[in-house]
């Protein structure tokens, strides 16, 4: 089934209250870092401006210039041995992590943008046709704020932990940037939320066709064509879920491939340096630290 954008039209573009609450905790966070994936104003929503997606990009720039020079300035004042060692390689490995993800994230809502509208559209669209509001939908906007702020918990609580636990070695600003990590996390978050409203036609699709037997004669066609209405916002939902979320995935599948190779370089080279619980301890971080 086609994908159709060319609807999109900023005078009809109202989005209900509810349906922009469900999601509100993942637009401040991306709001936090300029990484909006569109634009609200007085309940209508449209794709990001030429202007606003400069500024995201000059401060994902900025962003990465600061990270850098956070993280590495100390990288030539003290001899590349020991800790010290597996403290720069580790950085290494990060850096190269969020410099990809951040370049990937940023042109994905580029190429993205019509499409992230859109989803939010279909969204709706489910709502009304399922008739999903009132306290289901509050609950599920509560949960969303639950996992928002349990993961600003994790974030904070692993920087303080390693902020005292490698004092001796790692600046605290060192470990504070390495809070700009939780955008991925926020992304990946939001892409299972929005998976969890996606299934809910389905499992009521499947519920419907089970008590099929109890429909009389004289509603058949208004059955089917509910559940052919059903099946098609739907369809239609998941592809563009899947076009959006494609780079979501593929930061996943490099982060795992990144943090592999981590591990193998460092017990490969500082197994004559480091003790095993060392080294150990030095893999815990660099996990913890994405």
């Amino acid at each position: 089934m086609a994908i159709n954008i060319e609807d999109i039209s900023t005078q009809n573009n109202v989005v209900e209250k509810e349906v922009l609450s469900l999601f509100k905790p993942f637009r401040m966070m991306h709001a936090l870092f300029v990484t909006a994936k569109y634009k609200i104003k007085d309940d209508v929503i449209s794709a990001n401006t030429l202007l606003y997606t400069c500024m995201s990009g000059f401060t994902s720039i900025v962003i990465l210039v600061f990270y850098f020079f956070s993280i590495f300035q100390t990288a030539f004042v003290f001899k590349w041995e020991g800790l010290n060692l597996a403290k720069q390689v580790c950085n290494i490995f990060i850096y190269a992590i969020y410099l990809m993800g951040s370049m990937m994230n940023f042109c994905s809502d580029i190429i993205n943008k019509d499409f992230n509208v859109l989803l939010v559209y279909k969204i709706q669209s489910i709502c009304e046709t399922l008739k999903i509001k009132g306290k289901s939908l509050k609950n599920f906007i509560m949960i969303n704020w639950i996992y928002v702020i349990t993961l600003n918990v994790y974030h904070m609580w692993w920087i303080v932990f390693f902020s005292y636990a490698f004092s001796s070695s790692y600046l605290y600003y060192e470990v504070v940037t390495n809070y700009f990590y939780i955008i991925f996390d926020m992304n990946v978050l939001y892409g299972m939320r929005v998976m969890k409203i996606i299934r809910q036609p389905l499992q009521i699709w499947l519920e419907e066709v089970r008590n099929l037997n109890s429909v009389i004669d004289e509603d058949y066609e208004y059955f089917w064509n509910k559940m052919f209405k059903i099946y098609e916002e739907t369809l239609e939902t998941y592809q563009i879920f899947a076009k959006i979320f494609r780079s979501v995935v593929s930061k996943v599948n490099w982060r795992l491939l990144i943090i592999l190779a981590y591990e193998i370089c460092l017990k490969l080279i500082l197994r004559n340096y480091l003790s095993c619980s060392l080294i150990r301890t030095s893999t815990i971080y660099f996990r913890c630290s994405l």
